[in-house]
């Protein structure tokens, strides 16, 4: 058994937002190198594409067990139909990218997120690359353009050994990787290999891409648009009548706070200088005609200007002075007078306030260390916070135009296009459909602190769910009217993982007795039977559907902040109720579930007794800390590091300025083990689609959003596939007891839906 450690340099294009993207017609390989075990370095330069595409092969053999890279997702995509690669998978090939393994190996902190070989390659005692070569990239220089000695040096090694290359560089990062990983955890390689296969589905997903109905998108998109407008007309009658130097800007943080929460909005108005009561003038000079020698304002009702250009009293006809010799003889004499130009007043800007009654109050959580013009807070505007108060105010006619207004912006700017005023430039997720009409998007397994996937360009783990908006009816199957889109999504998988790490007896009767978690906590929010509260929100035929099945989705916020640890004023906050309802919900689960509390205390414990101090200073009320990080590992192997931080201010007053935060303690294990579970038993379907071809190009595996995965079939493999798939994603006790021999005491059970579009979906029934 032998180990092909592989690295490949492309041209660079960018194609939809993807750099050096696989899928751009002049993007090739220019030039590949490898390694078998600890053997030399090998490779190949690839002068033009045509050359490229008629030479480039991957030279696995029928030893080679494990594929090795780094970022490996990059190389796989460009070489992902080579028949050579997916017979390696179909007889059980693995694949170690070093960039995830370190990821891993570091508990997901920030700096191993997406990290680079440069940041890690020197501990684990190999070199680093070539500047020069970097420096090109970021010229804009295209690969093939670079010296080829130059670039087989920066990928294959210099021969006097001075510089290593990546190939020889990922080896050695493998290497180090491997004895961390036999030292770390016993169950540490056999977690990280089911998260690799993980990684190869969604490089699958990501190749597939999604098929968009781009008609459909764009008639929606000119719907929300108009929508949009009319709403956008419909919340300027909520602003007040304003003093007009104050010009009321949406886009100001200022101004929405004092229009939702009232505050009083500074502004500049020009006032007039006066003095003893007398308004004051800038000064100018006027010429006044003399009479006998004094000067008189031309503008005085006595005087008149004759048509010889003198001027006169109307009274006596008395004449304005004149020159009597010279050459003026004959004029009229008159003198510079210094007078008011009431032309020009004197004045300057000065700060005017004008208050704002509001709409609704804000939250004392959402104040801003920002004030308004009276020194009072600010409070925050955010989506998520608005979204919170048109829940929460729903019969409050501005907040509830605000938050149509605001959901249907986000939607047309993130799942359709949003043309910018001022640069034009179109934004939004309708924008990256290729002229074959799919997204290839963008699933990353090392963005985030608890190790769930991330997504981007377009965020395809954020596509709202149908009762909020209709993005998802975009995304129909390859195959037209014979093809359908399935989606098969965990049940309560949140409950199903708190109930796997805290071993909570009651928590596990619960779900071995099929207790629907969102009922039971309604019923007891309601006071009411549980059976009757399952009647009334599942019962499609029950009178009471309607009403109880929104209740039910509204209270599946408690559920999934309450198991992700969050506290009772963030769940009030976002689910509308009080927080004495909330903490009444938490007090009755604590002892309906006391497993839950005694496995946050185990945690709590070993952070505690891993603490362990860094070099990361914090600064917080005048005084310099090192801040502690503290760990745990789940029993798959997981590592978790929590780093201190300043601790909430009142907790000053009790001389504690650092530490862990409980939140975080409460919901990385089940967030990120939930996480795990989605990611190994995507890597087994992946196994299952790549064993049978794809059921020749008939079922694709195309997307994951959380909990859930999204199939593309064709209708004549619909019952062969979703079956299939179901019972395999449902097999996580088999998984764990095989992987790891840890005994799993419930389910993993599964929904499927299936329709012409991800929108329009209903449940499967095979039959």
């Amino acid at each position: 058994m032998t180990v092909l450690t592989y690295d490949l340099e492309t041209c660079t294009e960018t194609l939809f937002k993807r750099k050096a993207s696989c899928f751009h017609p002049d993007n090739y390989i220019v030039a590949s190198g490898f390694k078998r075990d600890g053997e030399p370095v090998f490779g190949s330069y690839f002068t033009s594409q045509e050359h490229s595409d008629e030479n480039y092969k991957l030279p696995i053999e029928d030893s080679d067990t494990l594929l090795i890279g780094f970022n490996i997702k990059f190389d796989l995509m460009y070489s992902w139909e080579r028949p050579e690669l997916q017979d390696f998978f179909r007889r059980g090939g693995q694949i170690w990218d070093c960039q995830y393994a370190e990821y891993l190996l570091e508990g997901h902190r920030q700096h191993s997120q997406m990290c680079s070989m440069d940041s890690v390659i020197e501990s684990y005692g190999g070199t680093l690359k070539i500047d020069e070569v970097k420096e090109l990239w970021k010229a804009g220089i295209n690969t093939p353009d670079i010296d080829e000695s130059l670039l087989m040096d920066y990928l294959l090694g210099t021969e006097d050994g001075e510089v290593e290359g990546d190939v020889n560089n990922t080896y050695k990062i493998f290497q180090g990787q491997v004895k961390r990983a036999k030292a770390i955890h016993p169950n540490f390689l056999s977690m990280l290999a089911r998260r690799m296969d993980g990684l190869l589905a969604t490089t699958e997903m990501e190749y597939n891409g999604l098929k968009v109905d781009r008609v459909r998108g764009e008639a929606d998109r000119e719907r929300l648009a108009t929508i949009v407008s009319e709403l956008e007309q419909e919340l300027e009658r909520y602003i007040p009548e304003l003093p007009p130097e104050l010009i009321f800007n949406w886009q100001s943080i200022y101004h929405k706070s004092y229009l939702i929460y009232g505050g009083a909005a500074k502004y500049k108005k020009w006032i007039q200088h006066e003095e003893d009561g007398v308004l004051l003038f800038a000064n100018k000079t006027e010429k006044w005609p003399l009479f006998e020698g004094n000067p008189v304002d031309p503008t005085d009702n006595s005087i008149s200007l004759s048509d010889d250009g003198l001027y006169r009293r109307a009274v006596d006809m008395e004449v304005q002075d004149t020159f009597k010799s010279g050459k003026q003889q004959g004029k009229g004499k008159t003198k510079n007078v210094t007078v008011p130009d009431l032309s020009k007043p004197k004045g300057a800007k000065q700060d005017h306030t004008f208050t704002f009654k509001g709409y609704t109050s804000a939250p004392k959580g959402w104040a801003s260390t920002l004030t308004d013009g009276k020194d009072n807070p600010i409070y925050s505007t955010s989506g998520d916070n608005l979204e919170i108060l048109t829940q929460r105010n729903a019969d409050t006619p501005f907040l509830l135009a605000l938050g149509k207004r605001n959901k249907a912006k986000k939607d047309l700017g993130t799942y359709y296009w949003f043309e910018d005023p001022k640069t034009k430039e179109r934004k939004g997720m309708l924008t990256l459909v290729d002229d074959d009409g799919y997204i290839h998007h963008k699933l990353n397994h090392t963005n985030t602190i608890t190790s769930r996937l991330s997504s981007n360009d377009p965020n395809m783990q954020n596509i709202p769910r149908g009762d909020k908006s209709t993005a998802k009816a975009m995304f129909v199957s390859r195959f037209g009217s014979k093809g359908r889109m399935v989606e098969i999504d965990y049940s309560q998988l949140e409950v199903v993982i708190q109930a796997v790490l805290t071993r909570d007896k009651q928590m596990i009767v619960d779900l071995q007795n099929g207790i629907d978690f969102h009922c039971k906590r309604l019923a007891a929010k309601l006071n009411m039977p549980y059976d009757e509260v399952v009647k009334r929100a599942k019962d499609e035929t029950n009178e009471h559907y309607p009403e109880y099945s929104q209740l039910r989705t509204a209270i599946k916020g408690f559920t999934f902040q309450r198991a992700y640890g969050a506290g009772a004023q963030a769940i009030a906050d976002s689910t509308g109720m009080t927080v004495e309802e909330v903490e009444e919900l938490i007090r009755g689960e604590e002892l309906l579930y006391p497993g839950i509390t005694a496995f946050d205390a185990i945690i709590e414990q070993s952070i505690n007794s891993s603490r362990k101090i860094t070099k990361r200073e914090l600064f917080v009320a005048g005084q310099r800390f090192n801040a502690a990080i503290g760990e745990w590992f789940s029993p798959t192997g997981t590592r978790y590091v929590w780093t201190e931080n300043e601790v909430p201010k009142f907790l000053h007053k009790r001389g504690k300025f650092v530490g862990f935060s409980p939140t975080e303690r409460k919901n990385w294990p089940v967030q990120g083990d939930g996480g795990f579970v989605v990611q190994a038993m995507l890597g087994y379907l992946f196994r299952y689609f790549n064993k049978h071809s794809n059921f020749n190009g008939n079922a694709f595996i195309v997307n994951t959003v959380h909990d859930c995965v999204w199939l593309d079939v064709h209708e004549d493999y619909i019952h062969t596939v979703v079956p299939a798939a179901k019972a395999i994603l449902e097999s996580v006790p088999t998984m764990y007891k095989r992987a790891f021999n840890i005994d799993i005491p419930v389910k993993f059970p599964t929904d499927a839906e299936i329709g012409l579009n991800m929108l329009d979906l209903e449940h499967y029934i095979k039959e």
